[in-house]
C-alpha cells in the first residue's frame, strides 16, 4: 500500500499536468530545440573537461624523483620495458647523469 506522501505527490503531479493541458501551455518547437542543443553542448563540454582534468591529474605529479625510462607520464609500460630490454646500460648512464 502506498503511503499518503506518495499519493499526494502523484495527485499533485496529475493536477499540474491537467493545468498545463487546460491552459494550453506549451513550449514552441524552436525554444525546445534551443534547450536541447544547449543541453547537448553542456554535456559535451562537461565530459571533455572531466577527461582533460583526469588526464592532467594522472600525468602531473611532483615527487622529486627523476623520470628515467619514460618518455611521458602516460606512456604504456610495455614500451619502457622494451627500451630497458635493449638499452639498459644507456638508460642507467642517462639516469646517473640526471642525478649528478
Amino acid at each position: 500500500m502506498a503511503s499518503k506522501s506518495h499519493i499526494d505527490f502523484f495527485n499533485t503531479v496529475s493536477l499540474l499536468w491537467d493545468d498545463i493541458h487546460r491552459f494550453n501551455i506549451s513550449l514552441s518547437p524552436i525554444l525546445l530545440d534551443h534547450h536541447i542543443e544547449f543541453l547537448k553542448l553542456f554535456i559535451s563540454a562537461s565530459s571533455i573537461f572531466a577527461i582533460v582534468y583526469s588526464l592532467h591529474r594522472l600525468a602531473s605529479y611532483n615527487d622529486n624523483i627523476p623520470i628515467v625510462n619514460r618518455r611521458f607520464a602516460l606512456e604504456p609500460r610495455i614500451f619502457a620495458r622494451i627500451r630497458w630490454a635493449f638499452g639498459s646500460i644507456k638508460i642507467l648512464d642517462d639516469a646517473y647523469e640526471k642525478v649528478n
